[in-house]
């Protein structure tokens, strides 16, 4: 079903939180390519150990200023096959 997919999962400082985790091993089993972004606030939910795990990639923690990662930016897009 999501095989081969890049799913960007946003997880915010709620008691979903702890969800988001399940959903990020369903969408893991299936295929997809899962990669997390979580809010400061989440952080106080859950651990970015059980995403790491689950996703196989590093889950981003914090938000950066856009004049310090718009190379970054640039490189992401294009190992993700992605567009501006």
């Amino acid at each position: 079903m999501a095989d081969n997919k890049l799913i960007v999962l946003g997880v915010t400082g709620s008691i979903a939180a702890h969800k988001a985790v399940d959903l990020c091993s369903l969408l893991a089993k299936a295929g997809a390519d899962v990669h997390v972004v979580m809010t400061k606030d989440a952080l106080e939910f859950v651990t970015p150990l059980p995403f790491k795990t689950l996703s196989r990639n590093r889950p981003h923690r914090r938000a950066r200023r856009r004049q310090h990662r718009e190379g970054r930016d640039a490189r992401q897009r294009r190992r993700w096959g992605m567009r501006r």
